[in-house]
């Protein structure tokens, strides 16, 4: 944690740091919705996840599961909450990011006039004060999901029993005979969960020993799922944000303790959107068309080109578009309009999906001679490029190159830029990667044209290419890694828990989103053979 000290000094807390935080986390955000709606195999993912961690996975008294385990009302509610939480969180970490902005110039406006003898300026001190409180509403959304999911995890579920009420109503229990004391995991998780030990020991201190005594453990990694590690780190981010406000000491020893019943006046403002879809969610229905045990959402991204797994990825493609067009009408049925318009003000850009281009048989199958029909019969190291060739002229292609006409030294800057348009030829501009960090590119990077298929990526393979672009990375709570520059905008990753090994399909998706965010292509990297020969 010594890591965030540049930002917790006392009286000099750096809101443009944590305002940088917040800002990687909304991106962050805003590429799972998208990625939601594009990529089949990621949305098939993310519903399993949400599945598994449902209280009607717990057994009974009777070791029976609940009534409506895996039945169309099972997936009716999971598929509401997987598209409702993915808005919610692009609108929380949009609002938050606008409020550390207006921080952030207050601070910069006032800077001159701030002292520690004197009170803060009215304007300023009340902006921090909302800033407090937005950020401890924050906190509470990862808090609850942890506080209600975390034992319905299959690792979990043995502690728990669901316990019939009265009136047909089922709550989760804590089953007799467990020790939870002597469980450093559960011990952290209750007292988390505990609102009277949050006020008693305070939510930075509860997180950090949660940090310490699960994520810090090998052992107790192991039993940490991605999605309950996802969420902690949502936790630990609001958390730190909370606390370098109240380390701005003593400027602000004046604050009144923030308060969710401070939200009163500040949600309609901020979450009126919001609340206008939460009021809809239990009527939405579209099961029938996402549930995955029915829908074929089965998409080998990752697999050789071949005329199969073209079709599957279109049929998969299809299948999702199926299920978010009935979303956006049942969405728009009811509020009059689509889900993606109504929230596209709370997102930083507009996003084109991506899709599988049109098949193009191999060149040998198509150039022939004449009557004769004679086949060509081009050698097998030029058949990728020249595939390649063909479906960069496709203009249905999903291959987007951009290059940018740039020396190698300033290649990371200007990446984030749009390709210039001066009517000059290109310059293919490379960047010379080691071995270590070329493995990662080329798990990253990788295209099912390329006839060498990468494996997995480790972990420490990623940090290593990121550091050789020049990011400097450091782990923030949980699973999150947060990679800054100090020419481009930051961006996060979460670190794939308990294994650290991150799949060739996972290592795809953070490629495209280093695409999306940077304009990085394949064509820009290439292996230094010079680093190569003398390691």
């Amino acid at each position: 944690m010594a890591r965030y000290a540049p930002y917790l000094a006392p009286e000099r807390t750096d809101f443009s740091g944590l305002k940088d935080f917040l800002e990687a986390r909304y991106l962050q955000a805003q590429d799972h919705v998208w990625a939601l709606r594009e990529d089949p195999g990621y949305f098939e993912e993310v519903v399993y996840q949400y599945a598994d961690h449902r209280p009607e996975g717990l057994l009974d008294s009777a070791n029976k599961h609940h009534p409506n385990y895996k039945k169309p009302t099972f997936w009716r509610a999971t598929l509401a909450t997987v598209v409702s939480e993915a808005y919610h969180s692009v609108i929380v970490w949009h609002v938050l990011v606008k409020q550390a902005k207006r921080v952030v110039a207050l601070q910069e406006e006032h800077a001159s006039a701030l002292d520690a003898g004197h009170k803060l300026p009215p304007t300023y001190k009340r902006e921090l004060q909302l800033f407090k409180t937005l950020l401890l509403y924050v906190s509470q959304v990862p808090r609850k999901k942890l506080k209600h999911m975390l034992p319905a995890a299959p690792q979990f579920r043995k502690f728990w029993e669901l316990a019939e009420l009265g009136n047909g109503q089922r709550v989760m229990r804590f089953r007799d005979g467990m020790d939870r004391e002597n469980d450093p995991l559960l011990r952290a998780y209750f007292k988390l969960r505990n609102d009277e030990d949050c006020i008693r020991f305070g939510y930075k201190d509860l997180v950090d020993e949660m940090e310490r005594v699960v994520f810090a453990q090998s052992e107790q990694v192991k039993r940490i799922t991605p999605w309950i590690a996802e969420h902690f780190s949502d936790l630990g981010l609001s958390v730190l944000a909370m606390h370098g406000i109240n380390n701005y000491f003593p400027l602000a020893a004046d604050f009144v303790s923030s308060k969710l019943a401070d939200m009163e006046e500040f949600y309609p403002q901020n979450f009126s959107d919001w609340q206008e879809f939460v009021e809809k969610v239990p009527s939405f229905t579209f099961h029938t068309v996402g549930t995955p045990s029915l829908v074929d959402f089965s998409y080998p991204c990752d697999q050789r080109q071949s005329r199969k797994n073209a079709i599957a990825m279109w049929k998969a493609e299809r299948n999702l578009d199926i299920f978010w067009k009935e979303v956006d009408r049942q969405y728009e049925e009811k509020m009059g309009r689509t889900l993606d318009k109504a929230f596209a003000y709370r997102f930083s850009a507009k996003h084109e999906l991506e899709r599988t281009p049109e098949w193009i048989e191999p060149l040998e199958d198509m150039f022939m001679e004449n009557k004769g029909k004679q086949k060509a019969n081009p050698k097998s190291k030029d058949l990728g490029k020249a595939q390649s060739d063909f479906k960069l002229e496709d203009k249905n292609s999903s291959i987007k190159i951009v290059i940018d006409e740039v020396g190698v030294d300033d290649i990371v800057s200007d990446l984030s830029q749009e390709n210039p348009s001066n009517g000059k030829r290109p310059i293919k501009a490379s960047i010379k990667l080691d071995q270590t960090a070329f493995r990662a590119f080329k798990a990253l990077f990788y295209t099912p044209l390329e006839l060498d298929r990468p494996g997995n990526m480790a972990w420490k393979d990623f940090l290593h290419f990121m550091s050789a672009m020049r990011f400097s990375p450091f782990k923030l709570y949980g699973s999150s890694w947060h990679f800054e520059h100090s020419e481009v905008r930051s961006i996060q990753f979460h670190e794939p828990l308990p294994s650290s090994t991150v799949s060739l399909r996972a290592a795809m998706r953070m490629g495209q989103r280093l695409k999306r965010t940077y304009k990085w292509h394949p064509d820009m990297f290439e292996k230094d053979s010079a680093a190569s020969s003398s390691s």
